[in-house]
């Protein structure tokens, strides 16, 4: 017997057994905690063993946030010919509450066969702060430099440390969402080490990060815990490669920030700046004819978000002629570890008629150190217009137009008629003898229709109505895919149009529907992962645009595409 043919005969005889030996397929849960403290996170995983799993289905991790998973992990063993294969998907999750807490069963099909876990009870107990702070060792805050403010002030967040141990890596696990606010990394933080007292202790504190966020809405804003990961380096362990150091998980206390509405009295010139902003203007050509344009160029600055800004308006003679202005950014500056933003607005006036005028170009933003609006003033531009060869607009006297009217062309050929044919045979009285059986017909099918229509239920027709304001706004959108300087008003009109239609769908209030939920949600439904993929991608789009700017026709033309094709797709899953 050949060497190959001895193979394949021994495997031949080992295989059944080792096959038989696998085992019988399980499906179970394990978690590395039953207890745990508020704004702590723990891990659960569920594991396959002995099978070939498919159509893996987590649980809907009600009342938890997952901070990360599905992450996939895969090994098999054969030991004394037995052989041992496991899959697990585990997750790491942040209780939103306290109490007993229930994780419900995951599914999967195994060789063809239906597998469930059992449930399982999660106990989240209440922390005091001295236990989230770990203050015997390290402990991270989040600092607000603000927790009362109006809408559309710039609020900064700091991730701060402090350890009284050595730190060898330092780690974000899930950051805050702040639902509600516009959020931003700011890029010229100090981050060098101090040295604090707090409570009797000396404390090694440094900023690790720093967000800028804005609020888009008034009302009490909570602002959740954030989760990080250091290494702690125990003085008596010698440090090397393979001593990276203890590591320990770190969550802030969360908090919450009261945002106010801007208070009324704003002045005409406001257009949506809230901050602390300067300006300057240029008055362009001052002795001009009626043939040309006065250019105004407006530059404004500031600490604020600009992104909320638009264009400012102010008084002008009334026979001057305006245009839509132009408005683009200016590229940041940093002064004083302050970033410096700005827009340039170039205003364009047409004179209409010849004499001297005055412009006093102004700008008002909200202080919310003053809690006051603040209109800053140019000083007073004088233009001298004189006439020039374009000529007044001609118009006809309205009684020779209406002479001209009554004048009919002359005919070239000539008609004769029969006057005196009977009605009856004339092709008017077969149409009026028809009129009451259209009529009939007519009244039947609207009879018909308000029948359909009382049948249906108030959710059909509350169902019906959100497509039809949904395709609406899509329809209005689509006006301002050739104007890229509108794309504001585009992102907005399908974002409204997305979200008021699932909202609809899913029968939630607007007001109480989070991003982080929507996807959850979707997925529950069995929402195909294109679907589902197209609607985040528009609304992260659409918040990119409402306060960051992405007027590119391209980028608006996709968008534009993903938003017909959500909804005319997944109106067939969204069911309650």
């Amino acid at each position: 017997m050949h060497f190959k043919e001895t193979i394949l005969f021994i495997l031949s005889i080992l295989a059944p057994v080792i096959l038989w030996s696998q085992g019988n397929p399980s499906f179970t849960v394990s978690t590395d905690a039953k207890q745990v403290l508020e704004n702590s996170y723990f891990d659960v995983k569920f594991t396959i063993k002995n099978g070939e799993g498919s159509n893996f289905r987590r649980p809907d991790f009600k009342n938890f946030k997952v901070v990360s998973g599905p992450n996939r992990a895969m090994n098999m063993t054969i030991i004394n010919g037995v052989r041992q294969q496991q899959v697990s998907y585990s997750f790491s999750l942040l209780p939103q509450k306290r109490g007993r807490l229930t994780i419900g069963p995951a599914e999967v099909t195994i060789n063809g066969k239906k597998f469930k876990t059992s449930p399982i009870q999660i106990e989240v107990l209440k922390a005091s702060a001295k236990q989230l702070q770990s203050g015997e060792e390290v402990f991270i805050r989040l600092i607000p430099s603000d927790t009362l403010a109006v809408v559309g002030q710039k609020i900064l967040v700091y991730y701060k440390l402090y350890t009284r141990k050595d730190i060898s890596n330092f780690g974000l696990i899930s950051e805050p969402e702040y639902e509600g606010f516009f959020a931003t990394e700011e890029r010229n933080t100090d981050y060098r080490t101090m040295q604090e007292v707090i409570d009797g202790q000396t404390y090694t504190t440094k900023v690790m990060k720093t967000v800028a966020i804005y609020p888009q809405k008034a009302g009490k804003l909570p602002i959740e815990p954030l989760l990080a990961e250091v290494a702690i380096v125990d003085n008596n362990r010698r440090r090397s490669f393979f001593n990276t150091g203890r590591r320990v998980t770190l969550s802030s206390l969360p908090f919450s920030i009261q945002v106010n509405p801007l208070p009324e009295g704003a002045p005409e010139s406001f257009s949506g700046a809230v901050g602390h902003f300067s300006m300057t203007t240029t008055p362009g050509q001052t002795r001009i004819t009626t043939d040309q344009a006065i250019t105004i160029r407006m530059r404004i600055t500031g600490d604020g978000d600009m992104k909320r800004i638009e264009v400012a308006d102010f008084p002008v003679p009334e026979s001057f002629e305006r245009y839509d202005p132009e408005m683009q950014d200016i590229e940041k500056k940093t002064f004083n570890r302050t970033i410096v933003v700005g827009k340039e607005i170039n205003y364009l006036f047409v004179p209409q008629q010849a004499g001297n005028f005055t412009i006093q170009p102004e700008f008002s933003f909200f202080d919310p150190d003053s809690m006051a609006y603040v209109t800053l003033k140019s000083e007073v531009y004088h233009y001298t217009v004189r006439q020039g060869r374009n000529k007044p607009k001609v118009t006809l006297d309205v009684q020779n137009e209406e002479e001209e009217a009554s004048l009919f062309p002359i005919r070239k050929t000539t008609h004769l008629y029969k006057h005196n044919t009977p009605f009856i045979f004339s092709k008017t009285y077969p149409v009026l003898l028809g009129l009451p059986l259209l009529g009939l017909i007519a009244g039947l099918w609207v009879r018909q229709k308000r029948k359909e229509e009382d049948d249906i239920d108030d959710d059909e027709r509350k169902r019906r109505a959100a497509r039809k304001k949904a395709l609406t706004r899509l329809e209005t959108a689509g006006q301002y895919l050739k104007t890229p300087e509108k794309s504001k008003a585009f992102y907005d009109e399908i974002s409204k149009a997305l979200m008021g239609f699932v909202c609809s769908k899913l029968d939630i209030p607007f007001s109480a529907l989070k991003k982080a939920e929507i996807v959850e949600k979707l997925e529950q439904l069995n929402i195909p992962a294109d679907l589902i993929n197209d609607f985040s991608d528009v609304l992260k789009n659409s918040e990119m645009a409402l306060y960051a700017g992405l007027n590119n026709e391209a980028a608006m033309q996709e968008s534009f595409q993903k938003a017909e094709n959500v909804l005319t797709n997944m109106e067939a899953f969204l069911i309650k």
